[in-house]
């Protein structure tokens, strides 16, 4: 039989808290054109998002994908991150172009995040789906 631990007051907990996983786009087929999810996650207080996008390529070269976030639901803004390399902010998109499934963290800053995919080459026998999930930092319990 399990003991359950208490936890003291003030105490802090240093394992990152994971929120539920979330289909934001169901497995089906892309088209060439940017199509956007079909949920969003709602990352309220998240320090960190973490997208899945299990993608098979089929007759194409590969697909696109590219994170919007937002406070509101209805106003989305291209997220962005920094990149090393040239010391700019640059916007939030990932490239895949083989049969996998890719995991992928960022911080978002707003409270919501919609993921838009497009194939790219064919969308012929192409497959995307995409979960994700909020991730919280370590918390201190009062």
């Amino acid at each position: 039989m399990a003991t359950l631990q208490s936890i003291p007051v003030g105490a802090t907990s240093k394992a990152p808290m994971y929120g539920p996983e979330q289909t934001l786009r169901p497995a089906a087929i892309l088209t060439l054109a940017a199509v956007t999810s079909t949920n969003d996650l709602d990352a309220q207080a998240a320090d960190e998002v973490e997208l899945v996008a299990d993608f098979t390529i089929g007759a194409g070269t590969g697909c696109k994908l590219r994170v919007y976030t937002s406070d509101d639901l209805v106003t989305f803004i291209e997220q962005t991150v920094f990149d090393a390399a040239t010391g700019n902010l640059t916007q939030l998109e990932v490239t895949i172009a083989a049969t996998s499934i890719r995991s992928f963290r960022f911080s978002p800053g707003r409270r919501y995040v919609r993921v838009s995919a497009l194939a790219t080459g064919s969308a012929v026998g192409t497959s995307l789906s995409i979960t994700g999930r909020a991730i919280h930092s370590a918390r201190s319990f009062a």
